[in-house]
């Protein structure tokens, strides 16, 4: 008996990728490596396609960043746009403050001042000015009168207090009177009383010791004439503004005073002499003396040749401290000037003249201190009495 011959199945081994090219039979496909690199073809095409679709999503994610980042720059940029406006946008309650010091006849610094005192309310409330009321000011008062916790003292003085409160009452008056206020809301509010500082007048042996010690700095010349100059009564900054055409060789014309007025101070022998020898010593130093040259310069490196300031006057002033030891300012020479004329028996009116003093309330304070005020007349000595040459400068 002959059996009948069955092929058996062929098992071959191949990748497990091509596993599924194998048919049940045993048959299989004609190019196993054909199949292989469609298949590795299809899974590229797949990479591809996610690739594709991955920077589609990153690029559209990127253009809706960059959207939303410029709508947020022009959102800042109008923010910042209605924050200039705003604050270039002056206060209207600032316009009438204006036309109010425009209104009276007042010198730089005093409206300086009075812009700072308004700026105190102006700063504690945003209320237009029909709509500040006694209340308000009462409670303004008190915010000014208050105290820092953390130093446990005032923040103001009453001096500080009673002046804010007198500027404040003087505008809301000139408002009245001018009928943009049916009332005025400061007419009842009391000011803090405060005691009229007593005048500093400089003893005779002060004035002495201050002279020697200005005659031995390195600009003697020019700092005893203006020792001398400033105990004529003037003001530090009536001395600065002064021009060499302000002086005729025996007195000052003062400029740029209050209310646009002027006035002239006669200089004693001493004062001419010093101011006199002052400006030869300029003139040989090769400097040309043209009218409108300051009368005092600063001989500084740094500001050489300028206008002699403020803070140039009180350098000098704070060196002459140290060296007579004892502490003095330059108002001091304003009030011996003063109290002098008061010692001679000058009259009151004439006195304020010279002194070009136009409040009689805050002179009166000389004529109550004249009684224990020291005596601070000019001392006769050989510094005064001498000329400059006598001392070799």
């Amino acid at each position: 008996m002959v059996r009948s011959s069955i092929p058996e199945p062929i098992i071959l081994t191949i990748p497990p990728q091509s596993q599924k090219s194998v048919s049940l039979n045993g048959e299989q496909p004609a190019n196993p490596a054909q199949s292989t690199i469609q298949e590795l073809h299809l899974e590229s095409e797949s990479l591809q396609s996610e690739s594709l679709q991955s920077e589609s999503l990153e690029s559209k994610s990127l253009q809706s960043e960059s959207l939303q980042s410029n709508h947020t720059k022009t959102k800042l940029t109008d923010s910042n746009r209605n924050d200039v406006s705003e604050k270039n946008c002056p206060d209207p309650r600032s316009i009438r403050i204006e036309e109010f010091l425009q209104a009276r006849s007042l010198s730089a610094r005093t409206q300086k001042a009075y812009r700072q005192d308004l700026q105190h309310f102006l700063g504690w409330t945003d209320l237009p000015w029909k709509k500040v009321t006694p209340r308000t000011i009462a409670q303004f008062k008190a915010h000014l009168l208050r105290v820092d916790i953390d130093q446990q003292q005032r923040v103001l003085s009453d001096a500080s207090v009673r002046r804010v409160l007198g500027t404040l009452r003087n505008f809301f008056a000139w408002m009245h009177r001018c009928h943009d206020l049916s009332h005025d809301p400061t007419a009842e509010i009391q000011l803090p009383k405060v005691a009229a500082p007593m005048p500093q007048n400089l003893s005779s042996e002060q004035v002495e010791a201050i002279l020697r010690a200005a005659l031995q700095t390195n600009l003697p010349e020019r700092n005893l004439a203006l020792i001398l100059v400033l105990l004529h009564g003037l003001r530090s900054h009536e001395a600065a503004n002064l021009n060499l055409a302000d002086y005729d060789g025996e007195q000052l014309q003062i400029r740029q005073l209050k209310a646009g007025r002027s006035g002239t101070v006669v200089l004693d022998q001493d004062a001419r002499a010093w101011l006199d020898h002052y400006l030869q010593w300029r003139e040989t130093q090769g400097e040309l003396l043209d009218p409108q040259r300051p009368l005092f310069i600063s001989h500084s490196r740094r500001n050489l040749g300028q206008r002699l300031g403020y803070d140039g006057t009180r350098k000098l002033i704070d060196h002459l401290s140290q060296q007579v030891g004892f502490d003095f300012n330059t108002y001091q020479f304003r009030h011996t000037f003063t109290n002098n004329l008061l010692l001679q028996g000058i009259n009151l009116d004439h006195i304020m003249v010279l002194t070009r003093q136009s409040s009689s309330q805050h002179f009166r304070r000389y004529k109550n201190a004249i009684a224990s005020a020291p005596s601070s007349q000019q001392p006769e000595s050989e510094l005064t009495e001498s000329s400059p040459s006598d001392f070799g400068v």
